[in-house]
């Protein structure tokens, strides 16, 4: 990027064309990394035999969820016999299991008796087991056709297609545990009949939901998961996780069968999908309410992890150093060990070193300390910024903190709005004050010792610092060595394209997942100062004529925080999530 000079004359020169060429290279970025979120096409009922297939899988949901069946209920035995039926119809060795146990978590203390369904599959050469797990009870409030049935069905329409193929080296068992809702029961149960699940089996696969519909998360797995991540990222054709939300979820009230069985020590990995969050644990939890899509990638997934595991040797030991793993471009999964990590927080300051050395002295950049002290400033005034707008929404109406409906998304994008124009407010008066270079300088400074920092303390959520400190050093180190003015604009892509690709996914997913609450307005926060500060010299070129820029996305938060208000009514419910339709069966 030119220098101070050079700056001012880029800002003056650039024409409409070119902002709106940039801006509009933003906003497709944007896009891009949103619509990779999305789950895949549901397969009709022709597919291959050999293939998972929605189509194929949704009629036996209609059938197990088509009314609530909770634990030690009527229905729910009615649920316990279809399920044995159709596993032993598979070819399964299927017994019932009724352990009684105590589960305590305190304030609270549990105690039931509940019937596991248990199933193996017996393989060519086993050497340990890969085990598929679902609960089969629901919540009193609803038929649980997501939260479980989803996960119930996907593992039949699975099995149903190993069936159709060679088979597996490992042997499989499928577990259905009873008692989920009532306090984790039946995983507790069955983790106290077989202290030794460890020796026995190589891989626990849980399936959940927490909503109807959106794309499958991987958000938990084992500790020591260098190779089991390897593996997933290998054999999963749709493999959607991150090492930060699994940081976040650890440190979270949450629970699921899940924390039961790694209490054993066994590799594992758990799945869910969690929009339309408004149909969780309610009456509104129906077959109809499912996304195909969102079953067909929890099955396509869950098929290709089996065929994967059931065929390697799984030794005793497969435990190596935790890896960092995030989404980049769709469901491409970049992973690497931590070593990596702390090289890149290296080479981040060393660029940095050489920018703040080498053209300190020709005059072009300076350390200030307003530089520095800009970043945590700057998520300190978008903070306020967004607090204060939806304090003055909750003074007008009440909105629902239920994520994904539509009028908390049109509010959820006032937000980020109202954000960008606090952050850009911020950074244009130190800009006059203190120039542009020595500005975006101090921002990257300041990330890229933050990522270190978070390098030591969280080691799994360090890549949201780090990728966005790195190719920030790198498009202001670029920058610098271009003359022309609109070549230089150019580079502040660089640091901005890869940094959306990484801030725009988990922006919605901490929405879905939160809800809209303080909370989310920190993260929202930190997100927002993230892609302003790796890129700011291209945001202020995008940013002019500011006046009526900063008006006018003020404007678009305004009628974003009335149309929300106008379709967000907490007393209605939609009886319906706005889904795609399976393809009917033959």
């Amino acid at each position: 990027m030119p220098n101070d000079t050079a700056g001012t004359t880029t800002r003056s020169q650039s024409s409409g064309g070119l902002r709106l060429l940039l801006g509009a290279a933003l906003v497709a970025t944007a896009a891009l990394a949103y619509q990779g979120t999305r789950p895949p096409v549901a397969l009709g009922p022709n597919a291959a035999p050999t293939e998972f297939s929605a189509a194929r899988a949704l009629p036996l949901l209609r059938h197990f969820a088509d009314r609530t069946h909770a634990a030690g209920t009527g229905a729910q035995e009615r649920a316990r016999q279809f399920l044995i039926g159709k596993l032993t119809s598979l070819g399964a060795e299927v017994r019932v299991e009724k352990p009684a146990h105590v589960v305590s978590r305190r304030p609270f203390v549990r105690q039931g008796s509940v019937q596991n369904i248990v199933a193996t599959f017996r393989g060519r050469g086993n050497t340990r087991a890969i085990m598929l797990v679902a609960h089969y009870d629901s919540v009193p409030e609803g038929p649980g056709a997501a939260d479980d049935g989803a996960g119930v069905i996907s593992i039949l329409e699975t099995l149903r297609a190993l069936h159709a193929g060679p088979a597996l080296r490992n042997d499989l068992i499928v577990l259905y545990t009873d008692g989920e809702e009532a306090g984790l029961l039946g995983a507790a149960g069955f983790v106290a009949e077989h202290p030794d699940l460890a020796e026995r089996v190589g891989i626990v696969i849980n399936l959940e939901a927490r909503g109807s519909s959106g794309p499958v998360l991987m958000f938990e797995t084992s500790d020591q998961n260098g190779w089991l991540i390897q593996e997933f990222a290998r054999a999963a054709p749709y493999p959607m996780a991150s090492s930060l939300m699994y940081a976040a979820y650890q440190l979270l009230p949450n629970d699921t069968d899940l924390t039961e069985l790694k209490k054993t020590g066994v590799g594992a990995l758990n799945f869910a999908f969690t929009e339309t969050v408004r149909n969780y644990h309610t009456r509104f939890d129906t077959a109809e309410n499912v996304d195909p899509r969102s079953v067909q990638q929890m099955g396509a997934n869950t098929i290709a992890l089996a065929r994967h595991f059931g065929n390697l040797p799984l030794q005793k030991n497969i435990r190596q150093p935790d890896c960092v793993y995030f989404n980049w471009l769709g469901s491409r999964l970049i992973y690497y060990p931590l070593w990596v990590a702390w090289l890149l927080a290296l080479t981040t300051v060393a660029l940095l070193a050489f920018v703040l050395v080498v053209k300190h002295k020709r005059g072009t950049v300076r350390p200030r300390f307003w530089g520095v002290a800009a970043f945590p400033l700057l998520l300190l005034v978008i903070n306020v910024g967004t607090f204060l707008a939806w304090s003055g929404i909750k003074l007008l109406f009440t909105p629902s903190n239920l994520g994904d409906t539509v009028g908390n998304r049109l509010i959820f994008g006032g937000l980020i709005a109202i954000g960008l124009v606090a952050g850009a407010a911020l950074l244009r008066f130190l800009s006059r004050r203190i120039g542009e270079l020595d500005l975006t300088a101090g921002l990257l400074l300041s990330l890229s010792i933050l990522g270190a920092v978070d390098c030591f303390l969280l080691p799994g959520s360090s890549y949201l610092l780090q990728w966005p400190a790195f190719f920030g050093a790198a498009g202001l180190l670029l920058g610098l060595q271009l003359k022309n003015p609109h070549e230089a604009a150019w580079s502040g892509l660089v640091a901005a394209l890869p940094t959306l690709l990484i801030v725009v996914p988990l922006s919605y997913f901490f929405f879905v997942g939160l809800g809209l609450n303080v909370t989310l307005l920190v993260i929202l926060s930190l997100l927002l100062s993230l892609l302003l500060a790796a890129a700011w010299p291209l945001f202020d070129v995008i940013l002019r004529p500011w006046r009526w820029l900063a008006a006018g996305l003020l404007f678009l938060a305004l009628a974003l925080f009335v149309l929300g208000a106008t379709l967000s009514d907490p007393g209605q419910r939609e009886a319906t999530a706005n889904v795609s339709q399976v393809p009917p069966t033959d």
